[in-house]
Order: C-alpha cells, then structure tokens, then sequence
C-alpha cells in the first residue's frame, strides 16, 4: 500500500491534532501526527512508543528535541511529551516494544 502523505484527504482532525495513519496491526500502530504548539503527544495511556520528530520540536522534563531526534519509550515509560512552541510533526509508532526483554 501506498500513502500520499502529502494529500489531506491522507489526513484525519483528532481533536486539536491531525493525523495520516500509516499502518495497524493487533499489537503495532503506525501514523504521523500533527500537533498544534504546547498540544500533549500522547492524550491516552501508551504500551511502548518509538517516534521521529519530522518538524517543529517536541519537548519533556525541560529538554527540547528538534526535528531528528529519535525517541523510544519501553513500556511502564509514560512521560509527558508536548509539542513545543511552533508545534510538531511526528512519526509515531506504539505498542511493538510490548514483546521485547527489557533489562533491569
């Protein structure tokens, strides 16, 4: 399958934020999101999460991560992440790290 991430039809409204999915399985999402400035990344409890920042930044805990930073968060890691001043646009996916060994 192919997705024209560039159409908006590609894209749905979520409340504040858009969002073009890109795939889903029983245990893996996969979409980009677009967030409006200061707007939660996530606005639910998440698994697992791995995500790309395409545009904008995203910040938590006081740091700023511009577009290219990379971020995986294993489950039990539920940090609040919001989009920076400018907004952001990221590549999301959760829910794969579930079966993944986790050190201790």
């Amino acid at each position: 399958m192919r997705i024209d991430t560039s159409d908006p039809l590609a894209w749905q409204q979520q409340d504040s934020r858009e969002i073009c999915p890109l795939f889903s399985a029983k245990n893996e999402q996969v979409c980009l999101l677009r967030l409006r400035p200061d707007d939660p990344l996530f606005t639910q409890g998440i698994d697992s999460a791995e995500l790309l920042v395409l545009s904008g930044q995203i910040e938590t805990a006081g740091q700023s991560f511009e577009r290219g930073s990379w971020m995986r968060l294993p489950p039990g890691t539920y940090p609040d992440i919001a989009a920076g001043s400018q907004g952001a646009t990221v590549y999301l996916k959760t829910g794969h790290l579930l079966d993944m060994p986790t050190e201790a």
